[in-house]
């Protein structure tokens, strides 16, 4: 299954819901997609309470907030609050159409998202080193895979707390 395949499963199930997979997909697939291994054989995987990547193979622009809120997991978009200034910015930069469309701004702008650390949160002060750590291990891989042509980290406070 290809990340996009796996975004849009996540996408049409309720959280905690199982999933009964024939393929064998790759842990930083089911991790970036939104999904935990409950069994190995049969594959069975659980839909998890964050958001799926919305990522594919050469996209024009990368970007990776630091994790999602519990608001933006519940609504299923990145930057969902509506106070949010993510998607009134991305719309007045001409680099989306649509408002609060992770699947759209893939497919029709080659701009794909995912976070550093895939727990939705309150807050990042919530989230630990190891998480940290394991994040930009995942987004290297993540990047030497589908080689996207720029990376555009959001949330300079977030960022800060990674470093």
């Amino acid at each position: 299954m290809t990340e996009l395949e796996l975004a849009e499963l996540h996408a049409s199930h309720a959280v905690d819901d199982l999933l009964h997979v024939d393929d064998d997909i790759h842990d930083d697939l089911v991790e970036g997609a939104g999904f935990e291994v409950v069994t190995r054989s049969p594959l069975t995987l659980r839909r998890l309470r964050t958001l799926p990547d919305w990522v594919a193979p050469d996209m024009r622009l990368m970007l990776c907030g630091l994790n999602p809120s519990l608001y933006s997991a519940d609504a299923g978009v990145n930057f969902a609050r509506p106070g949010n200034r993510f998607w009134p910015a991305m719309l007045a930069a001409g680099l989306v159409t649509v408002d609060r469309d992770p699947p759209h701004a893939l497919r029709a702008h080659g701009i794909g998202m995912t976070d550093l650390v895939k727990r939705a949160s309150v807050a990042a002060a919530e989230l630990t080193t190891a998480e940290y750590a394991a994040g930009v291990a995942r987004m290297e891989r993540l990047c030497a895979r589908l080689q996207p042509r720029a990376i555009c980290m959001v949330g300079l406070a977030g960022w800060r707390a990674a470093g």
